[in-house]
């Protein structure tokens, strides 16, 4: 059969290192060298085939698409069924299901909330990988949120609704055997991540079971494993519309793992621990007053009370999110002194999400750029944001340009601060 996929591209995705874990899983076995960058295998009533070690070659497209019809015709499937094998056999698959309708398929809203709590679970694992704590508070910061741009989407599948996450796994250059990088520590850290994902799963749900048996302590014990108010509330928020939650996992045969992994369902009464042993993770680490900046969206307050509540627009790790806080008179007051000048407004105070909504307790305004703090043509925006004590640039010229309504996909970084072209020069 034919490789319907037939552009160079496509081939060329194919890594080394997938080829040979097929062929080693197929029966094959390295024998020799060949040449400087190719290695020969051989097997019991199997052809001689080569594999090349580095993509780096003129005909690597033909040699993968070759190697894919000699793998079809040993394993009588399809090519285009070995093609996705070796399309995720260097990376590590996480399969989140829920229950959905006969169809296999979910409401739009009901999808859009599923895909941001897998997000929060996977993050709070990343958070918690190299520093556990009862609770993460605000962003993340910048090596959790890096961790996080290595997890991709993959293919939802058939059975219930599937969310496949895709990890790609480095493999061990060349030249190191991989028995040698496992044993000598050397794991990458997309696998550090997606191993330590597995354990605060298999934690969580042994923590749940010896709850429910009357062990108050069961989740603060199993905090340095990282289970924490992030994963609770992440895994309580995913079982509560479905009842029902399975999370498995296939390891990159790049790269085997060391131990096997199956599948672990979660349940209501699951939810139920979960929410208790969130609130646990909280009493262990009160939350302390986070800061926020944004700009006031909506203003309510009735007509026999002091005390007023407000929406601000803030912008969270590059999205713009809504939030809510409710403000004494004093703050209410200078809320709507930086409403009507259009000014941005630094607020603190313990931030609550519910299931469709976050909001501020003990919220108070700190202060708020006034009209005269308006950058001239000839002051820099990071002049202005120093001299104002916020030095996360960045997100200060993000701010900027919405409190403007400058679209954010025409900003440069470069060039002159100028009223007519909305240019941004960052000194």
């Amino acid at each position: 059969m034919k490789l319907p996929i037939q552009d160079t591209e496509a081939l060329s995705a194919i890594s080394p290192s997938a080829l040979s874990a097929v062929a080693l899983t197929l029966g094959w076995s390295k024998v020799d060298t060949y040449g400087d960058n190719s290695d020969v295998y051989s097997g019991n009533d199997l052809p001689e085939i080569v594999i090349p070690r580095i993509k780096e070659l003129g005909d690597y497209s033909t040699v993968v698409s070759r190697l894919v019809g000699i793998f079809a015709k040993v394993t009588d499937k399809h090519e285009l069924a070995i093609y996705k094998d070796l399309s995720s056999v260097d990376q590590d698959v996480v399969r989140v299901r829920i229950p959905s309708g006969d169809d296999g398929t979910l409401a739009m809203d009901g999808g859009v909330k599923l895909f941001k709590d897998i997000r929060d679970l996977v993050l709070a694992a990343a958070r918690s990988l190299k520093n556990p704590q009862p609770v993460y508070h605000g962003r993340a910061d910048s090596d959790a949120a890096n961790l996080l741009k290595r997890v991709r989407l993959g293919q939802t599948e058939q059975g219930s609704y599937v969310v496949t996450l895709l990890v790609k796994i480095t493999p061990p250059p060349p030249q190191q055997e991989l028995s040698l990088a496992i044993e000598s520590n050397n794991i990458p850290i997309e696998r550090q991540l997606t191993s330590h994902f597995a354990k605060s799963l298999k934690s969580v749900k042994a923590a749940s079971a010896k709850y429910s048996n009357g062990d108050s302590n069961a989740f603060a014990e199993v905090m340095s494993e990282g289970v924490n108010w992030n994963l609770c509330n992440a895994l309580d928020s995913l079982i509560t519309p479905y009842s029902n939650l399975d999370i498995s996992m296939n390891w990159a045969r790049t790269f085997p793992a060391q131990e096997a992994w199956s599948s672990i369902s979660f349940n209501e009464s699951d939810a139920v621990n979960l929410r208790e042993a969130a609130e646990q993770f909280k009493l262990i680490n009160p939350e302390s007053p986070t800061c926020f900046r944004g700009f006031v969206r909506q203003l309510k307050r009735n007509q026999d009370e002091s005390d007023g509540n407000v929406q601000l627009v803030i912008s969270d790790e590059g999205n713009q999110r809504i939030i809510r806080a409710k403000l004494n008179k004093n703050d209410y007051s200078k809320a709507i002194q930086a409403h009507q000048r259009n000014a941005l407004v630094s607020i603190t105070g313990n931030p609550q999400r519910s299931q469709t909504q976050w909001k501020i307790l003990d919220a108070k305004i700190e202060n708020f750029i006034q009209d005269d703090d308006e950058p001239s043509e000839e002051t820099g925006i990071s002049d202005l944001f120093t001299s104002s004590g916020i030095k996360e640039i960045w997100w200060d010229v993000f701010d900027i340009c919405s409190r403007r309504a400058v679209n954010w996909a025409t900003v440069r970084l470069t060039g002159d601060y100028e009223r007519n072209s909305m240019l941004i020069k960052l000194k």
